[in-house]
């Protein structure tokens, strides 16, 4: 059996990945992609595939989770920064 998943692990790769590819933020074959290709040591598919059941390298459902996790806690960001911005602007205007 494999060692459990650290997933402050993977939500950092995938933050990483999110960050320096805009493509990967609308397509998640994109950021499997680059996740595994920074994980993986397979030297054909049959490697691969052993590391991913073997869970070597990070499962679809772990990565695209922290995918979902980083666009709602950035949404949540966004939306407390302009409630901010806006009551600054408020304030600003009533003095």
């Amino acid at each position: 059996m494999s060692e459990p998943f650290d997933l402050q692990a993977i939500a950092c790769k995938v933050y990483s990945v999110l960050t320096k590819n805009p493509q990967a933020r609308d397509d998640d074959k994109i950021l499997l992609v680059e996740i595994w290709s920074k994980e993986t040591k397979a030297k054909d598919i049959s490697e691969f595939l052993s590391e991913l059941l073997s869970g070597k390298i990070s499962f679809p459902d772990t990565v695209t989770e922290s995918d979902a996790s980083y666009k709602r806690n950035t949404s949540l960001l966004e939306e407390k920064s302009g409630m901010y911005a806006t009551t600054s602007r408020e304030l600003s205007a009533n003095n």
